[in-house]
């Protein structure tokens, strides 16, 4: 895909997944030139990092958003990637300066501030496309199709599981100084950093919003967090289908992902496995397959290269999002749904009583 992207970039050394973004914008055709904005940021340490990955695209850099919106020649997309709670500031500068938006998960500290932006998008007429990079895994996208052609037939009940090393709490603790563990900075827990991206796939992989919340977000060993390490809630679809989540730091090795769909004619299941190498499988049952026999097989999914990850592939969708060549891959509702979800595990958490969830018509079609 060629065109012409001016791309702000908004950053600061405690970010994630920084240099991901700043090489997709290196390699990618789409992208003509690059403004950096590095934030709290006094050693200068991701301007050296944009210049080692970036080179020639590298325009300038800029200690504050309006510097760089300033110095950009005619930006049309900004990528953030901040503390949740600098966020959304930096992306209402970019929207109102009439840029497209990519921002780095969770958003905000508060459902109401991510609102807020999702308002302000939906008024500049501008897409804001939280990473839920996942989204652009092969093999999810050939189970959404399956679900969505009625191969399963309608959508009766979901179990989502994401249960990962223990180990990676001690690493991800020393990480920006803690704030993906901090709740007033708007990291949260496992839920806000890992367990969104199926939170997300529920929604997406069956085309319903999740209406209903309960559940329990705790502790189960003894790092020294302030959040949760652990979560389990039940929901309700807005088709009325029902489903369960587990998820945590509960491994002593590896992770295991996994999303069962379970239907009228029949099921399929997606072992998730991020960093795995090669094709991946979905396992799937209908009740009546070609011959009008029951069937059950395994669908082999052809992952995407090394050099073009979900990252990459992700970033694809959105520039063509951007040049207006294509639907945005998540749009600004369904980034604020998956918000909405994590808080109302927190809040059926807190108050022990279910959480009803707002379900806009069409936000997940």
């Amino acid at each position: 895909m060629s065109g012409t992207l001016n791309v702000v970039f908004v950053t600061e050394p405690n970010a994630w997944h920084v240099e991901p973004w700043l090489k997709i914008c290196a390699g990618h055709p789409a992208v003509a030139s690059v403004t950096l904005a590095h934030l709290a940021d006094p050693a200068g340490e991701t301007a050296l990092l944009a210049r080692r990955v970036l080179g020639d695209k590298l325009r300038s850099t800029h200690e504050d958003v309006a510097a760089a919106l300033g110095a950009a020649a005619n930006a049309t997309l900004g990528i953030v990637t901040l503390e949740p709670w600098r966020t959304p500031a930096a992306c209402a500068q970019l929207l109102s300066a009439g840029c497209h938006v990519i921002y780095e998960k969770p958003g905000a500290t508060s459902v109401e501030a991510l609102r807020a932006l999702v308002t302000l998008a939906g008024q500049q007429h501008r897409h804001l496309m939280m990473a839920l990079a996942n989204r652009a895994q092969p093999h999810l996208g050939w189970a959404r199709q399956a679900i969505a052609s009625g191969q399963i037939g309608d959508v009766w009940s979901v179990d989502a599981r994401m249960v990962v090393r223990d180990r990676l709490v001690l690493g991800f603790q020393e990480h920006g100084g803690g704030w993906l563990f901090s709740r007033e900075r708007g990291g949260g827990g496992f839920l806000t950093f890992l367990g969104c991206h199926i939170i997300d796939a529920v929604a997406w992989l069956t085309a319903q919003p999740i209406a209903a919340i309960a559940g329990f977000t705790g502790k189960v060993h003894e790092h020294p967090l302030e959040v949760e390490d652990t979560a389990a809630f039940a929901f309700r679809l807005a088709n009325g289908a029902f489903g369960s989540f587990l998820g945590g730091y509960n491994l002593p090795q590896d992770d295991f992902y996994s999303v069962a769909i379970y239907g009228s004619e029949g099921w399929l299941q997606t072992d998730w496995e991020t960093s795995a190498v090669g094709a991946k499988a979905v396992r799937c049952y209908v009740r009546r397959g070609p011959d009008g026999a029951p069937m059950q097989w395994t669908e082999t999914v052809a992952s995407l290269p090394p050099e073009r990850d979900m990252y990459w592939a992700f970033g694809d969708a959105c520039f063509a999002a951007a040049l207006g060549r294509a639907a945005p891959p998540v749009t600004a509702e369904e980034g604020l749904h998956m918000l909405q979800v994590i808080h109302a595990v927190y809040g059926a958490s807190v108050s022990g009583v279910s959480q009803r969830l707002p379900v806009p018509d069409g936000a997940l079609a």
